[in-house]
């Protein structure tokens, strides 16, 4: 008999030699590149054909650490800046799901879908342009780092204040940058993606007052937030003074995001602020701390900085007078407040709230509208009544099941208590005991 040893390229050979005969196409080697951001991912390209092995280098943009899954195969937690590379093979047309394994991560946007062997979405037109030429016109006015508000004093017509998330202050008169920093405070203030300098807001009066104040993150914890009064330099209209500090607000964050950041003067008088929940889902689940009015952490808060040590609350604020619910807090179950507006005509505050629906507020659209009227106050007023009446009846219900579970526990330790002190109790002890010490002579009995 005569053995024929065939080599696989041999055997390639021959395939193609032969009429009618097919070879699988060698799987091509595609590189997707993933950029990982607080919190989405965005990828160079979504759909690769059947049969492809993919190269997925991963890399970190965010503030976090964050990781990538897809198809059971994942990198390891990469913090800011890190990247990694897998491979991953797809032989079948499908949809593959790939997402962020870090808990909470998926829910804030960190997910999404991997097509093989099907077309990407067709991108959607561009909507058409519109003629703003008689409308408005753009000026430069300088070159700032990281902008994140435009504002100036009431009043002041030939004054625009640019505050940069770093911590300066800059100043634009008539047209033309300041060489001087108005206000610099880059060395107390946490810089990272979120965190920073975030808004700055002038009294009514500040033309007489010279008070203004200032909303930033410290570098304190993760990035506490800082509301303080500053004063204008009693010389210079064009400098605040940097040592007249006057803190009125510390609020500590469960991690650095979240962070709210907008201050505005109300047509009342009285200093609006928003803050954030303070975590995007990093140690807590989304919305822990919106619900909760016993922090101010994803307010809206109204108080009166102008007096009272360090401020004083308004006596028409929604939750005055209200066991376990702090006064300062005018609106609650925001989720990331970066900005509001408040229209004095209107007396209307639109809130535009950067983060997810997960805080369970009352309004559906991410702009949100709230009246500054005596309503509004009266309806929060009943309603954190009622909640807190409902508060106190589950805990009421809970401890009368506490007492019931110690009660039934205690009757259980008594009895036992009793079974041991009979004397056929005490007699099965003592046999116990004689087994343990002399275990050979126990059950042997002489005929």
């Amino acid at each position: 008999m005569v053995v024929w040893l065939i080599t696989a390229s041999v055997a390639l050979s021959l395939c193609a030699l032969l009429p009618g005969s097919t070879v699988a196409a060698s799987s091509k080697t595609i590189t997707v590149r993933v950029e990982e951001l607080d919190f989405a991912f965005a990828l160079s390209r979504k759909s690769v054909p059947a049969g492809s092995t993919v190269r997925f280098v991963v890399r970190n943009h965010g503030s976090t650490m964050h990781d990538f899954v897809v198809r059971s195969r994942r990198t390891r937690l990469l913090k800011p800046g890190e990247s990694q590379t897998i491979t991953v093979s797809f032989k079948r047309k499908g949809t593959f799901r790939f997402l962020c394994s870090v808990p909470g991560h998926a829910k804030l946007g960190m997910k999404g879908a991997f097509g093989v062997a099907r077309k990407p979405p067709a991108p959607t037109p561009d909507p058409p342009a519109i003629d703003t030429s008689d409308l408005a016109t753009l000026t430069r006015v300088g070159t700032f780092e990281r902008p994140v508000l435009v504002t100036a004093p009431p009043g002041d017509a030939r004054r625009i204040f640019v505050v940069e998330q770093t911590g300066a202050v800059r100043i634009v008169k008539d047209g033309e940058l300041l060489p001087d920093t108005f206000l610099d405070l880059r060395g107390e203030v946490k810089l990272s993606s979120e965190p920073g300098l975030l808004s700055i807001a002038f009294a009514p009066d500040y033309g007489v007052s010279g008070r203004l104040y200032v909303f930033y993150n410290s570098t304190a914890g993760n990035g506490d937030i800082r509301i303080s009064e500053f004063r204008r330099h009693p010389t210079d209209p064009n400098l605040a003074d940097p040592y007249s500090e006057r803190i009125l607000l510390t609020i500590p964050k469960p991690w650095e995001n979240h962070n709210g950041g907008m201050l505005q003067f109300g047509p009342d008088g009285f200093l609006y602020a928003s803050i954030g929940d303070g975590d995007s889902g990093i140690f807590n689940p989304p919305g822990h701390f919106a619900q909760r009015r016993d922090d101010l952490l994803g307010n809206i808060l109204r108080i009166d900085p102008r007096t009272g040590d360090p401020y004083a609350i308004p006596e028409d604020n929604p939750y005055v007078d209200l066991d376990g619910v702090r006064p300062e807090i005018w609106a609650y179950g925001l989720r990331n407040p970066w900005r509001f507006w408040i229209d004095h005509a209107t007396e209307s505050m639109f809130i535009g709230d950067a983060g997810s629906p997960h805080a369970g507020a009352r309004w559906p659209i991410p702009v949100r509208r709230l009246l500054l009227r005596e309503d509004h106050c009266a309806r929060g007023r009943k309603r954190a009544g009622e909640d807190i009446g409902r508060s106190r009846a589950r805990r009421s219900r809970v401890d009368e099941l506490r007492r019931r579970r110690r009660a039934a526990y205690l009757r259980h330790v008594a009895q036992r208590r009793r079974l041991s002190t009979r004397p056929e109790a005490r007699d099965l002890s003592s046999a116990a005991q004689a087994a343990a010490r002399s275990p050979s002579q126990i059950g042997v009995r002489s005929t």
